[in-house]
């Protein structure tokens, strides 16, 4: 075995890298990488280095995109919350408000930095009920004051 070729870090950028891309599976990745010759990091790596450090590179960089991507989700995922609190009246220039009206069990139970992708979806469509309840409010008091 060429030790030149196999550093410490050899399996551990891979990891490191696959881990962040949920959903792909070591085995499958390797056997598609390695043409269907092995499903073995060690094994690849001795027998192609070269296309098992194009595939690590590969990762790599699909990694980072998809952490950048996740972070714009997240950020528009926030500002679009941060959004229909305001237009609910919560002041949102005052984290301590925001929180507070986020952490109530039967808002959000939990603070916007705690929330996943997922929660937040969940939340925007929560938020947007109680607006069209809101405005179904003011429709009613509106009603109610041209009749009195």
């Amino acid at each position: 075995m060429d030790t030149a070729t196999k550093t410490p870090s050899a399996h551990s950028r891979f990891f490191y890298a696959i881990n962040r891309l949920h959903g792909i599976k070591k085995d499958d990745i390797v056997l598609k990488c390695s043409n269907y010759t092995t499903k073995s990091l060690s094994e690849f790596l001795e027998k192609n280095p070269t296309n098992y450090w194009l595939m690590v590179s590969n990762l790599e960089t699909l990694s980072q995109q998809n952490s950048y991507l996740t972070e714009k989700a997240i950020k528009a995922k926030r500002s679009a919350i941060l959004k229909r609190l305001q237009q609910h009246g919560v002041d949102t220039t005052d984290w301590r408000k925001v929180n507070a009206f986020l952490e109530q069990p039967r808002i959000a139970g939990k603070r916007l930095y705690e929330m996943s992708i997922e929660e937040m979806q969940a939340f925007i469509r929560k938020m947007e009920s109680i607006l069209k309840k809101d405005k179904e409010q003011q429709e009613k008091m509106k009603q109610l004051t041209l009749f009195n």
